[in-house]
């Protein structure tokens, strides 16, 4: 089915299951209706049974009440001679004939000799009878009601007597033809009397004409076409839907075989049978007939065909089909229709949604790819923070490091320039100490210059060590050779003078230009102090600085590990982005399998095949 498109499948599917519910609603109205109409055709066939067997169990159950009383009559009577006499027990035989049609005769049998001890008075006196034995016989004819008197020799044999001599209670006999009355059909109904010891001494009763029952019988028709039949439980008929049945055993008048077997049963109940003269099947039913206090049984058949009990159903279940398939065209045209209308809609949804999952697709697919560059763009700025945090974590100690140098440089600035205070101080004491010299040494020049000319020789070799002295500059082993010669010379007070005056000269000389630099010094010395006052206020600047860079760099180095955590959860959730997208990719994919099933589901796996065939 699945190679079909949907607009197929779902035509099959819903005329399929209309048809199958209003094939079912059908069957169950039909059912429904063939089970009312048996169930009334099996109550109505049981009531109809029930109510005429009632009635032949009334008029039966009547009779024997009639024969009762006169049983009752007869043993007040053979009890009390005295008080009866046999004549009024004649004229309650006539005068029950009378009063009732349907019987035929009234009787008494007796024992002879057991019923009032007076057939010696009556001996003679009976037709037919000489003994004088009370033996009674009332009988209709045509010429109207008359009493006879018959022989016990003639019926002490017979089912009518014996059968309630012989169990005490009161009998209905099997029916029989009467040949002194036409071959009527009839039937005796007998209540015993029971003597002083209990033990039956006559017989009472009432011969009843059977046609009338089998007119009853033969009226009844249910639904029009059915028939009964009244039979008693040895198989003889009494009435019949076909009158001359009647008095006929079930064998001879060709029952079926399973209405006997029923009867011989429990002789009751609704049940189907097979019966050639119904055409066909047909429903029974059997009502027992209660017959007053007689032990025998009879039951009233009645019967009707299965055709006319289910033609309305019959009838009903082909409306109900006609109905159906008119119902299921309609449907049929609704739903296609419908069905029509949804799978253009359905194959449009099919088709956008396979653009808009092709576009899911091609989305999703950049989104992972960008979601990836993105994890690792994230991952890589991660580890460049990561590395940016460790050298600034080194910036950061070596920033330490210099703010301790720099508090170090800013002592020795203030104790270099303290220093320089001391040294300026030193060098303008130096100065006046020069100038001290300078003085003294223009007064031993003019001594000198006293002993020039004594000391002429001397002063030429002072010249000459003045002049090694400054040959030497600041070496002093040159001025120490010229000052051994000049000791050495120090006999020639002449050359000793003249060098005296010589170096006196050039100490002055000396004086006055250590003077002078002494002076110059002491400016520099002044300009140096300024200078390291100057760097120690820079320095202290500089420290400051320092640790304002410090602070800085510890707030940089704190904002960049907080930088470095947030671009760590970034990279994280870029992860769970790129897994996501991944997710999303998979997800678009699935998709995408879902959007193929979706167009094969809706145009059909072989309208798919066709369509993506190059």
């Amino acid at each position: 089915m699945e190679k079909y498109a949907l607009r197929t499948r779902l035509l099959v599917t819903l005329i399929g299951s209309a048809a199958a519910v209003l094939l079912v609603n059908t069957v169950l109205v039909f059912g429904m209706t063939y089970r009312s109409a048996r169930s009334d055709a099996r109550e109505l066939l049981s009531a109809t049974a029930e109510q005429y067997a009632r009635e032949t169990g009334n008029t039966l159950g009547e009779a024997l009440a009639v024969a009762r009383i006169m049983a009752l009559a007869a043993r007040e009577t053979a009890t009390h001679p005295d008080q009866c006499q046999r004549e009024h027990l004649d004229g309650l035989y006539v005068r029950v004939l009378e009063e009732h049609p349907l019987y035929f005769g009234t009787w008494l049998q007796t024992l002879p000799g057991r019923f009032d001890g007076r057939d010696e008075q009556y001996t003679g006196k009976y037709e037919g009878n000489e003994g004088g034995d009370y033996q009674p016989y009332a009988l209709r004819s045509k010429d109207g009601i008359s009493l006879t008197y018959s022989n016990f020799a003639e019926c002490e044999n017979e089912d009518y007597f014996t059968i309630p001599m012989q169990t005490g209670k009161e009998a209905v006999v099997e029916p029989y033809r009467e040949p002194e009355a036409d071959n009527i059909l009839m039937t005796s109904v007998c209540v015993p009397a029971m003597d002083a010891e209990g033990k039956p001494f006559l017989v009472a009763g009432v011969d009843i004409v059977l046609e009338s029952l089998n007119e009853m019988v033969g009226q009844i028709k249910p639904l029009g076409t059915g028939g009964a039949m009244l039979v008693t439980a040895g198989g003889t008929i009494v009435g019949h839907l076909q009158g001359d049945l009647a008095g006929k055993t079930l064998e001879e008048a060709g029952v079926p075989a399973s209405l006997s077997q029923a009867l011989s049963g429990e002789g009751g109940g609704i049940f189907d049978m097979y019966n050639p003269e119904c055409g066909g099947w047909c429903t029974v039913a059997i009502s027992p007939v209660l017959m007053g206090r007689a032990p025998q049984q009879w039951y009233l058949v009645v019967w009707a065909p299965n055709r006319d009990i289910y033609r309305h159903a019959y009838r009903l279940g082909l409306v109900m089909g006609a109905l159906g398939l008119l119902t299921l065209l309609i449907l049929s045209a609704v739903i296609m229709a419908t069905v029509r209308r949804q799978a253009r809609f359905l194959d449009g949804l099919s088709r956008t949604l396979e653009e808009k999952s092709g576009e899911i697709r091609e989305a999703a697919a950049h989104s992972a790819d960008a979601s990836g560059d993105l994890a690792q763009g994230v991952s890589e700025e991660a580890a460049s923070l990561e590395e940016t945090s460790a050298a600034l974590r080194e910036i950061e100690a070596m920033t330490e490091t210099n703010n301790e140098r720099v508090n170090e440089l800013r002592d020795l600035s203030a104790s270099l320039s303290t220093a320089m205070r001391n040294g300026s101080e030193a060098m303008t004491r130096l100065n006046g100490l020069m100038e001290d010299i300078r003085k003294s040494a223009g007064e031993t020049a003019r001594i000198i210059r006293a002993i020039d000319e004594i000391a002429f020789q001397t002063n030429l070799l002072a010249l000459n060590a003045a002049v090694e002295a400054a040959r030497a500059g600041e070496a002093g082993k040159g001025f120490a050779v010229v000052a051994e010669e000049v000791r050495a010379l120090a006999q020639r007070s002449a050359e000793a003078a003249r060098n005296t005056s010589s170096l006196l000269e050039a100490s002055r000389q000396a004086a006055e230009a250590g003077g002078a630099a002494a002076e110059e010094t002491g400016a520099i010395l002044q300009d140096a102090v300024k200078d390291a006052e100057r760097v120690a206020v820079v320095s202290a600047e500089v420290a400051e600085a320092s640790e304002q860079q410090t602070k800085g760099i510890s707030q940089v180095s704190s904002a960049i590990s907080q930088l470095e955590q947030v671009t760590q959860t970034s990279a994280a959730t870029a992860e769970e982005i790129a897994a996501t997208a991944a997710s999303l990719k998979q997800c678009a994919a699935e998709l995408d399998q879902w959007m193929i099933r979706l167009d094969h589901y809706v145009r059909g796996a072989r309208h798919a095949a066709e369509t993506d065939v190059p």
